[in-house]
């Protein structure tokens, strides 16, 4: 049980007789288990507070605070020893008591309050007590986390004999890396206040983001000609650094393959595309019937949306080899 006091006096002949006489009869009034204790300062000021609880609990907390306690009819009268008055503020609350300890460690020792390794005592620990002495505890915490953030894939331009002149498009979406952070952050009554980096770690290294710079040029030279209804189509992934499609003919999609309708154009034909570049036929389409052509993008949906649907000229420049059949054995 902590009693907040203020300081009281130790001479008796102080006390206002009316008051005391009022104090004494509320006492034996009551149970015995509510006590009350007559206090006043050098001035002459009487104050009084009830206390429930255990009498003697109550007087032995009276003696820890610095008191000579004495009881008489429920009255306690202390009579304060050599003691001062602290200020305690910890954990965003302020405890006043009286204490005959010598020194600001000594205090904080005596009220059982945990310290931490990293907590400050204002003032030092070392510092005598004096009257009206304000302690503070300033709650510090330090802690190390550990957080794993991407690499963004660093850009690379190369020249395309594929692409179409003039044009700049997105080989190889690459692939992010990763890497792990050290940081310490130091927190003083709950709210961060510093934070700086101890260490970092690669863990994986990014693959970078290819971009070609069309070169190519149709010489004219064909077997067929065609005009043929575009549209565009990109990986069918949420994370676009791993495109994992693989289209109708086995290969794993990227630019310069694009779908068509076997019946039209041959799986493995070898294609120019106006405004595209040259392409392969290797995949078909549930909605790629006729003569249409589906050309194949790097984009985000938005950029495959604004290419929207759109008429082009398709060269037809090499035929598929044709399939070997079988060789039957005639007995």
């Amino acid at each position: 049980m902590d009693l907040l006091l203020r300081e009281g006096s130790d001479k008796k002949n102080k006390l206002i007789t009316v008051y005391l006489t009022l104090i004494l009869l509320i006492a034996i009034t009551f149970p015995s288990n509510l006590l009350v204790l007559v206090s006043g300062e050098e001035k002459g000021n009487i104050e009084f507070q009830f206390l429930v609880g255990n009498k003697d609990r109550i007087i032995q907390d009276l003696e820890q605070a610095g008191y000579i306690a004495e009881e008489n009819q429920g009255v306690i009268f202390p009579a304060k020893t050599e003691s001062d008055v602290v200020n305690l503020n910890v954990d965003n609350k302020t405890i006043s008591f009286f204490t005959s300890e010598k020194t600001v460690s000594e205090v904080v020792n005596s009220r059982n309050i945990p310290i931490r390794p990293k907590d400050r005592i204002f003032p030092p620990p070392e510092t005598k007590i004096s009257a009206y002495n304000n302690i503070s505890i300033v709650r510090v915490e330090e802690k190390v986390v550990v957080t794993t953030v991407k690499i963004p894939p660093p850009r690379q331009l190369v020249n395309s004999s594929e692409v179409a002149l003039g044009k700049t498009v997105v080989l190889d979406l690459g692939r992010p890396g990763l890497k792990e952070i050290t940081t310490k952050k130091v927190y003083i009554e709950g709210k961060l206040v510093e934070a700086h980096k101890i260490s970092e770690r690669v863990i994986s290294f990014p693959k970078p983001l290819i971009y070609a710079v069309g070169g190519a040029v149709f010489r004219g030279d064909f077997i067929k000609k065609f005009t043929l209804l575009a549209t565009a189509y990109g990986p069918p992934t949420v994370d676009r650094h791993v495109p994992s499609w693989i289209t109708a003919s086995g290969r794993r999609v990227r630019y310069g393959l694009v779908a068509v309708d076997p019946k039209v154009i041959p799986l493995g034909s070898k294609l120019w595309v106006e405004n595209y570049g040259f392409a392969i036929a290797a995949d078909t389409g549930r909605l790629i019937k006729g003569h249409r052509i589906d050309l194949f993008f790097f984009k985000s949906l938005r950029e495959l949306n604004i290419f929207g649907r759109r008429y082009v000229t398709v060269y037809l420049l090499e035929l598929p080899p044709p399939r070997k059949n079988p060789t039957s054995k005639t007995s």
